[in-house]
């Protein structure tokens, strides 16, 4: 194993192949049930995760179609806040640092504030 922070699949697996090699049978099982179990629970997203699916895509064409220039959040909230989900610019940066990790925003420092932009195609 490498050096650093090792996560709870890499320990899993190692433990897991370990106890293969000891021929111990029912503890791996009990491993490769850990194992199943976390990937089980990467793959599920809860209610939050997935409303916010919906709030992203809409922030994302409000920026795309509302602003021919790169906007504050105050300003996209004011235009996104009718949204009865969307209650406060704390959930409007949330929800922007999410679109600029998956690379559809642009984020521009600019002295004390930040600007948005949405990509363009």
């Amino acid at each position: 194993m490498e050096k650093g922070k090792v996560t709870k699949r890499e320990s899993f697996t190692e433990i897991r192949d370990i106890l293969a090699e000891m021929e111990r049978d029912d503890l791996v099982a009990v491993m490769q049930n850990e194992l199943n179990l976390l990937e089980k629970k990467k793959a599920s997203s809860t209610k939050n995760q997935e409303a916010n699916i919906g709030l992203m895509a809409r922030v994302l064409d409000t920026l795309r179609n509302e602003f021919e220039s790169p906007a504050t959040v105050i300003e996209i909230y004011d235009k996104v806040r009718d949204d009865e989900t969307i209650k406060s610019t704390q959930k409007v940066v949330y929800l922007l640092k999410q679109l600029v990790a998956q690379d559809k925003v642009v984020e521009i420092k600019d002295k004390k504030k930040n600007l948005y932009s949405a990509k363009r195609d």
